[in-house]
């Protein structure tokens, strides 16, 4: 019971101390939200997307590399049981999924493309 209490801390919450016992550099937390239309049974999808890494500080938080919102529009269920190949394909079609997932990949890389642009090496020196 007791491995589980943490102080306020920046250093003793639990994102910190993962970051710290795996031994990686930061932690990507995904939450996909969807709010569906009842007129057409479609999902629109809303992708929350946030990379943090340790604390920068005794008592700052985790240092935040990156965050935003990837949303869309919903397809009808009608229309994404209509073009899907087989039954499992229906839900990603309604969520769009694909269309979510190249959204994130070209947001990762345009974060790369500017990583290696900037004077994110100086920034990073200075830790």
């Amino acid at each position: 019971i007791l491995a589980n209490i943490s102080t306020t801390f920046a250093s003793d919450r639990p994102d910190a101390r993962l970051i710290h016992e795996l031994g990686v550099d930061g932690l990507i937390a995904v939450t996909l939200d969807l709010q569906m239309n009842y007129a057409t049974g479609g999902l629109r999808p809303r992708m929350s997307v946030r990379i943090s890494g340790p604390p920068n500080g005794y008592q700052a938080g985790p240092t935040i590399y990156m965050q935003g919102v990837i949303s869309g529009n919903e397809v009808p269920w009608d229309e994404a049981r209509m073009n899907a190949e087989h039954v499992m394909d229906v839900l990603p079609n309604t969520i769009r999924q694909k269309e979510l997932m190249a959204a994130l990949d070209k947001a990762l890389q345009k974060l790369h493309d500017e990583e290696e642009d900037g004077d994110y090496q100086a920034l990073w020196a200075l830790k």
